[in-house]
Parts: C-alpha cells; structure tokens; sequence
C-alpha cells in the first residue's frame, strides 16, 4: 500500500489548525503524549494491565446496525433495537474476541465519563482546545476492536475535528474529501462503496481515484482527520484508540446541530471550515440556509425536503464543478430520501422554534436517528427504545 499522510514531530498550534484542520489536510503527529503515562500502554498486554476493568458498551458493529435500519426502511425489521449494547470491560472483550476471533463485535464511542482510568493517564493536548486554551465543544471517546473489523466509509455530521491517538496495535486508514463524495454513493453521512477485503492494488487506486489519503496508524500515533472527511478505518491488529473530537465555528454548530445528514451539505459546509476565508457570497448562502430553516412549514417532514431543495441550488453553484457527476443511478435519490424523512423523525429536527430549542442540545449527538453518544450503556439503550 501506498501512504501520503504526512507524519511530524511537532506542530504549532497555529500551524496544526491553519495548516491542516481548516484546510483540510490530514496529518499524522508522533509526540503527541510525550513523556505522559498514556504512552506506556502501547501494547495489547500493557493496556490490559492497566486498563482491564475499565468499563465499556459492546455491540454488533454499525454494519449490523445499518443492515437491521434498511430493513426497516423497506418494510422487514427485526425484533429489537437497531444498536443494542451490552456492559462489559476491556478485559471481558479481549478475553470474548480471543475465543472468537472472527467476531464483529466493537467497543465503540465509549465516552469519557465512563473511562476515568484512562482520562487520568492524559492531558487535552492544546490543539484540542480553543485559543483561550478552554475544552469548548471537546468530547473524547475510547474505541476498541478485534483485527478483522472495520469501519465503513462515513463522514461524522457533528462537524468537529477529530484527532485519533492508537494507544495500541495497527489500523489502516483511508480519508477522502467531501468534493468527492459523489464517487461512494453517499446515502445521508454513510456511502455504499467501501473498499473491505479488496486486495492493496486495487485500493491504492480507489484511494487516487476518490482523491484520497491512506496511511498505516501505528501505537503512539495521532491522525487528524479534519472535519467532514470520508474515512475508513480498518482494523490489521487488535487495537485500542482515543478519539478526541473539537472546535466546531458558529457555521458548523449551525449545520451539524440543526439540519439533517446529506453529501450536499456536507460539501457546502466544508466551504465554511476556515472563518477566515468566508466570502460575501458564502454568507449569502449560510443566510439562504438560515432564512430557509426559520421558515414556516407544514410538517418537519416537508421543511427537510424544503431544505434539501436549497442544499441542491447551494451544492450546484458553490459545489459541483469540483467534482462533476453524480456517479450514481436517478432511483437512489428515492433511498437517500426515505432515510432523509427516517432520520427527520428519529432526530426530532424541524419541530417549532420552541420545541426544537428544548431538544436541540443532544441534535448533534445522534447519527440516522440513533443516540451515539451514550452517557451509560443503560442510557444508550433507553434512549433508543425511546427512539423506535
């Protein structure tokens, strides 16, 4: 395989957001935790050591989840929720992964509140923080999954900027631009290409084709993947991560908390990542959007489609010529708005001013209807029972 990320030893913080976040650059940073304890556990074993009884949610892997929500969608579900998760430990996984080896099962998104152990073992690195040095809109987040697994080509809608420090083991990487999304099939922030199981010269050449950036995620490294960005995560080794999630501006707190999940808005949005470079007619069209999303609607089911109707103007006159083509059959836009009108309701977007204000808080927090960010596993599977 071929790699073009970047890899450096240290960045300024100036140089990390200007020259990578907002531009959209990845880079692989080497020292991020120097000299802190979190280094130590660069190993399967040491971080077992240490971390063992740590506590985490486990479940089938969001390819399962997204299969039970097609299902759904045309008519066939199953019996259940459509992301159950069970409590267990690092040490429970392990042990659960090595008996069997093929499967599926991940530990994914466990927020922080519920790893102390490993919290303590860190400092925010600065570049996580804004420029008074404050944790505004930072979460973080543990994941840890068996070699064999992956996960599939999706970009986050929340917006922020993520920067993945693998604690340990291997993971190979795959980011691309949102001016490319049309070549993946994009259905709301999810896509049906993916390039699992598909031998390395063929990769490389998705990887070009789309685009792209690949690397190799070693223990001890950090990837920043800007925000919006398709990426792919493939799981060589058994390996523990840590996510840490950051700096949204005004423009992606608007888009990512209050519309829902589509390519074109993802691609619009991408415009509005560096403040500094937003011209007169991109706040022309953040005021079309604004003016849009205010405007009185029979059902939040037909203000999503109004909206839909600006992100299609908005994606043909600020968009398209990036990327020419729609690589995809006239009969998935029929998919993409189903999920569209499942995703409305499951995220309560478009409601009364008044009402939305009330829910808007957790709006960001939720991917095609389902609470990813749980604050317990017993929260998590409430709130998707609420959800069904």
């Amino acid at each position: 395989m071929f790699e073009n990320v970047p890899r450096v030893d240290s960045l300024s913080y100036d140089a990390f957001i200007s020259e990578y976040a907002v531009k959209g650059r990845p880079v692989i940073v080497t020292d991020l935790f120097a000299g802190e304890p979190i280094r130590e556990l660069d190993t399967l074993e040491s971080a077992r050591a240490a971390l063992g009884r740590t506590r985490v949610c486990v479940h089938n892997g969001y390819e399962h989840y997204f299969t039970l929500a097609m299902e759904l969608l045309f008519g066939r579900p199953r019996p259940g929720s459509l992301l159950e998760r069970r409590p267990s430990t690092v040490d429970e996984y392990l042990r659960g992964v090595e008996r069997r080896p093929e499967s599926r099962e991940i530990a994914s998104e466990v927020p922080e509140d519920m790893v102390p152990e490993l919290c303590a073992l860190y400092r925010v690195p600065p570049y996580c923080l804004n420029e008074a040095g404050e944790r505004d809109d930072y979460v973080s987040e543990l994941w840890l999954g068996n070699a064999g697994n992956h996960s599939h080509l999706h970009y986050d809608a929340d917006q922020r900027h993520v920067l993945q420090y693998q604690i340990f083991g291997a993971k190979r990487a795959i980011l691309i631009p949102p001016s490319e999304g049309t070549k993946l099939g994009p259905i709301s922030n999810n896509c049906v290409v993916s390039p699992e199981g598909v031998p390395d010269a063929d990769r490389d050449e998705f990887v070009r084709f789309t685009g792209g950036y690949q690397c190799m995620l070693r223990a001890g490294e950090a990837l920043l993947i800007p925000a919006l960005m398709w990426h792919y995560f493939e799981y060589v080794e058994t390996s523990m991560a840590l996510t840490m999630r950051f700096r949204r501006n005004r423009y992606a707190r608007f888009f990512g908390d209050r519309l829902h999940f589509d390519y074109r808005l993802q691609a619009i949005a991408w415009r509005f990542l560096d403040e500094r470079a937003i011209t007169p007619e991109l706040e022309g069209a953040f005021a079309e959007v604004e003016q849009a999303y205010w405007r009185p609607s029979v059902s939040p089911i037909e203000k999503g489609e109004e909206l839909q109707q600006v992100f299609d103007r908005l994606y043909e006159r600020l968009c398209a010529p990036a990327s020419p083509g729609t690589y995809s059959r006239p009969f998935l836009e029929v998919v993409r708005r189903s999920v569209r009108h499942l995703e409305t309701e499951g995220r309560k977007l478009y409601r009364s001013s008044t009402e939305e204000d009330a829910h808007r808080g957790g709006a960001a927090t939720l991917r095609a209807g389902e609470a990813l960010q749980s604050r317990s596993c017993e929260s998590a599977v409430d709130a998707r029972q609420e959800m069904r």
